[in-house]
């Protein structure tokens, strides 16, 4: 199989109007390929919403969530928000879902906060009414949380069916990743803990060729798409001297800071070097970056963008 190229996303949590459609224009004009939002209770604008917003303020960037909380929403009300969210953006939707992580949201909302099987069996459930709700005319579906019959796809999304991300590195996330997902956004956290249970040792790049082996291994001949947040970034002139001040930021070792795709850090040129051996070794190909670094690496997506 040949190299896919690479492509580059905005992880966006904007707080007011104003700001959030600057930041998607500027995104726009640096030629990142997809602005994303995230889905919690906190102070961040909801994220249908503003892409509804978003996407008619430009005309090429994508628009994406990274990724919704399955629990939020029953699947056959956000089978009918992304189609029309997806017709309204013209088919630039990718809609990344999850199973809900933290806690926090579960309690403010008071959503029960279900053990972590059962919120997975639920976002599977999810999913296959989405997908069959912007694929094809009526949706049946019977399952264990989620029953629908004969459900009209109307409105009908332009994109059939809408590509699907899914965000996590477990062994059941991946398995399911690899038989549901178009695009799977391999988690790599910036190792400080942020629940209780959370494993900071669980974000090491040695993890990655397992996680991708898990992968390939339940998409079969399916190709997915694979992805990462970049959740530290440092682009400079020296490579050693930008690579010792991400790692005494984030207060990590200098070899994490080289190893996956949550730290880049160098010149634009060697973190295109690293990024094509990520390429090559795991088969990274789409990056995301937050908000507060997107200026500073735009001259990497100018580089790498399509290639």
């Amino acid at each position: 199989m040949s190299e896919r190229p690479f492509r580059f996303g905005v992880m966006a949590r904007a707080t007011s109007v104003p700001q959030m459609l600057a930041t998607a224009k500027r995104a726009e004009e640096m030629g990142y390929t997809t602005f994303q939002m995230a889905d919690h209770f906190t102070s961040e604008m909801a994220p249908l919403v503003s892409l509804a917003a978003i996407a008619t303020n430009t005309s090429r960037i994508r628009v994406g969530t990274l990724v919704l909380d399955n629990d939020f929403r029953h699947p056959a009300v956000l089978a009918k928000e992304v189609a029309t969210l997806d017709a309204i953006s013209g088919g630039r939707l990718e809609l990344g879902i999850g199973a809900g992580w933290v806690p926090a949201d579960y309690e403010q909302s008071g959503i029960p906060f279900e053990k972590p099987g059962v919120r997975l069996d639920r976002m599977v459930e999810g999913i296959q009414i989405i997908r069959g709700f912007t694929s094809q005319d009526k949706t049946t579906f019977a399952g264990n949380h989620y029953q629908v019959t004969e459900l009209a796809g109307r409105p009908a999304s332009m994109q059939r069916p809408v590509p699907i991300m899914i965000g996590g590195s477990g062994p059941r996330l991946l398995r399911i990743a690899g038989q549901h997902a178009d695009i799977v956004n391999i988690s790599s956290r910036n190792g400080k803990p942020r629940f209780k249970g959370f494993d900071p040792n669980d974000v090491e790049g040695t993890s990655y060729p397992l996680r991708i082996q898990r992968l390939r291994e339940a998409s079969g001949d399916r190709y997915v798409e694979v992805a990462g947040i970049v959740w530290h970034v440092g682009v400079g002139t020296d490579r050693q001297k930008a690579i010792e001040e991400v790692a005494a930021r984030t207060d990590s070792p200098v070899e994490k800071v080289t190893d996956g795709p949550g730290y880049l850090a160098g010149t634009v040129e060697s973190i295109a070097d690293q990024m094509e051996w990520q390429r090559a070794e795991f088969g990274f190909t789409y990056y995301t970056v937050t908000e507060p670094d997107m200026e500073q690496f735009a001259p990497v997506v100018a580089r790498l963008s399509g290639k």
